[in-house]
């Protein structure tokens, strides 16, 4: 998501699809969906964009070039075009916990791609269990297990990257359908010098009710992890995604800020597409937890403490927008309900929330220069 440095356009963060809610959603055309609090205002995005572009902004710059049939080809500074694809090798990371239903969906749109060029799979598994392993053996030979660090799901995914040994690493949720000619699309659309790269996120069930919730990234600028693709040795010189946060909100957030200080390009790859069937909204008690990252984000990242004033008017703005987006019915009272809920147990862990972040931040900078 482009946005100015200094007063960085946030939306809310991904988890890895599995039992890491929640990003923002989009019903159709209309108004964004925000499972937790935007840091600030987010914008109506328009569906259906489908030209390759590289986003412009302190870090982005815009070209537009049709999608070919044989995969987009974006057009250099130069003026020319080149495709690298063939002769790049991929890793695909996908962190998991306990969905073994949804990863299976996954890993079986994957198998029919790996014949075309040089990939390996990575599962790392956070769960409990050893129905992933299982899994895994039984059924997908081609994909390497390993036990996740149980540290979330930044963690997870950093964990899955430190086993990669391809030149591109590329981030998938557990719960998304790939489509036939992703890894294809991905390794068209590779540049010299171009480290950054994000697919296209579609719905195509729609959402039906104020309780369900998608990420959609129809055109780019997001660079949600639930599809993306980047340079491994980038991945490492940048650390991968931040540890800290405590729960998965705005780890990939924080993760974009990063690349954009850098000023790395980022080329968002319109047929690289990954479908994202809707999934039923967490709890009001859980989702009000995840709120705690927006505390680490702003003491860490935007230098500041967060306001209440912004919180309690983005947040009602953008719930009940969604709310009363759908038609009128029980839903919508569960979910007024839920609304109640989750601000309450916000305000009420507010301050300590708020003395938490500040002191172990400032704890961490003293640390550091002493």
């Amino acid at each position: 998501m482009p946005g100015a440095q200094g007063s960085p356009e946030v939306h809310p963060s991904s988890g890895v699809g599995s039992d890491y809610p929640e990003r923002s959603s989009v019903r159709g055309e209309e108004i964004p969906h925000h499972s937790s609090f935007d840091v600030s205002a987010a914008q109506p995005r328009q569906i259906g964009y489908r030209q390759p572009v590289v986003h412009e902004g302190p870090s982005f710059r815009y070209c537009s070039e049709p999608a070919s049939k044989a995969g987009p080809r974006l057009t250099q500074g130069n003026g020319a075009s080149e495709s690298l694809g063939d002769q790049m090798d991929l890793s695909i990371v996908i962190p998991t916990r306990l969905r073994e239903e949804t990863l299976a969906r996954c890993l079986e749109s994957l198998r029919p791609q790996l014949a075309e060029g040089s990939a390996e799979v990575i599962v790392t598994d956070d769960g409990t269990t050893e129905a992933t392993h299982t899994l895994i053996e039984s059924r997908f030979a081609f994909a390497r297990w390993t036990r996740g660090p149980q540290r979330g799901p930044a963690a997870n995914r950093n964990h899955g990257a430190s086993l990669a040994t391809g030149e591109f690493v590329v981030f998938l949720d557990d719960d998304v359908d790939p489509s036939p000619k992703l890894l294809a699309a991905y390794r068209a659309a590779i540049q010299p010098g171009v480290n950054v790269y994000e697919g296209r996120t579609t719905c195509r069930a729609g959402l039906r009710s104020p309780l369900e919730d998608s990420p959609v990234n129809e055109d780019g600028g997001r660079l949600w992890s639930c599809n993306l693709m980047l340079r491994r040795n980038l991945l490492n010189s940048v650390g991968g995604f931040d540890e800290a946060f405590p729960y998965p909100h705005l780890e990939d957030v924080a993760f974009r800020e990063s690349l954009t200080a850098l000023r790395e390009q980022i080329v968002f790859v319109p047929d690289a597409v990954v479908d994202h069937p809707p999934r039923r909204q967490q709890s009001a008690k859980v989702l009000a937890s995840h709120h705690e990252s927006s505390f680490l984000y702003h003491y860490k990242y935007l230098g500041r403490a967060p306001s209440l004033a912004e919180f309690l008017t983005t947040f009602s703005r953008h719930r009940l927008g969604c709310i009363f987006s759908y038609r009128v019915g029980r839903d919508s009272a569960v979910a007024l309900g839920s609304m109640g809920v989750e601000l309450f147990h916000v305000l009420r862990n507010w301050q300590r929330w708020d003395r938490k972040w500040r002191g172990e931040l400032r704890t961490r900078s003293t640390g550091a220069c002493g």
